[in-house]
């Protein structure tokens, strides 16, 4: 997976970009934004493969880093919007998104497409939550 920040607040999050890439990478990326110290929200496309699960090293190292960064993942960090045009997939999504936000420590939304993803994302930005 990739992140894009070249339109923050609004950060890009591809899973079909860098497929290869480490936690490592991905977890810099994101503590990279958080020297930004403003808030911002992730807009998301793809979809994490079934098979790409993270190891147990993995988990680790992801729960440490938020364990590290608790605090700025819940003062900068305000939503995960997945673009899912697919409407099985999207409903799928929805009953995952309350056990995302327990892990993660930040709302996920589900959108239809591009524009309802922007639309959501400025509301969250706007919202001063």
């Amino acid at each position: 997976m990739k992140i894009i920040a070249d339109e923050f607040p609004l950060v890009r999050m591809d899973y079909a970009i860098e497929p290869e890439a480490t936690m490592e990478v991905f977890l810099g990326s994101i503590s990279a934004l958080f020297q930004r110290n403003a808030p911002f929200v992730f807009i998301c496309t793809g979809l994490p493969e079934e098979n790409n699960q993270p190891s147990l090293d993995e988990h680790k190292m992801v729960t440490r880093w938020m364990k590290d960064n608790k605090e700025a993942i819940g003062a900068l960090i305000k939503g995960h919007i997945q673009i899912v045009p697919d409407a099985s997939k999207r409903a799928e999504l929805e009953g995952f998104s309350l056990t995302f936000e327990r892990f993660w420590g930040y709302p996920m939304f589900i959108a239809i497409g591009e524009s309802d993803a922007i639309k959501k994302a400025k509301a969250l930005l706007n919202s001063g939550i």
